[in-house]
């Protein structure tokens, strides 16, 4: 009998911590790299003061924007001093706030309107990423500027 209650107790305390528990998969979709970027150009710009979503600072340089698949961008910032920047731009949809808590503790911004960057009227992540624009090609030849984008 006393073995009885042990199994019991033991399952209902191993049914409290693992049956209960609630696992929210969030999978963020792949970005290219900007070392190798993808997509169609959105906008670019060869030059000028540009701001990085989540730091306040303002950098100089070139501003190239990429549109991805479902609505998702890519922003290639590369400053004179070779300094790279990579923005990562994902348009969401159909997040809980649990789901949105667990990417913004993974390192996203949470950008509710992304007219406020030149995007669409719409909510996005973003998460920027560290690279070197030295001896990097990106953009040598574009001189456009296509309007709108975030920069």
């Amino acid at each position: 009998m006393q073995k009885r209650i042990w199994i019991v107790i033991l399952l209902t305390i191993f049914g409290l911590f693992f049956g209960s528990r609630q696992v929210l998969a969030v999978d963020a979709p792949n970005f290219p790299s900007c070392s190798n970027p993808q997509g169609t150009i959105k906008v670019s710009y060869s030059d000028g003061t540009h701001g990085i979503v989540g730091d306040g600072s303002q950098y100089t340089g070139k501003d190239t924007v990429y549109e991805l698949d479902n609505g998702n961008l890519q922003q290639c910032f590369c400053s004179a001093g070779g300094l790279g920047i990579q923005t990562n731009w994902w348009k969401i949809s159909s997040l809980d706030q649990e789901q949105l808590q667990i990417l913004k503790n993974a390192g996203w911004i949470y950008i509710p309107n992304g007219a406020l960057w030149g995007l669409e009227e719409t909510s996005y992540l973003a998460q920027n990423s560290n690279f070197s624009c030295l001896g990097n090609n990106l953009n040598n030849n574009d001189t456009s500027n296509n309007g709108g984008g975030t920069g």
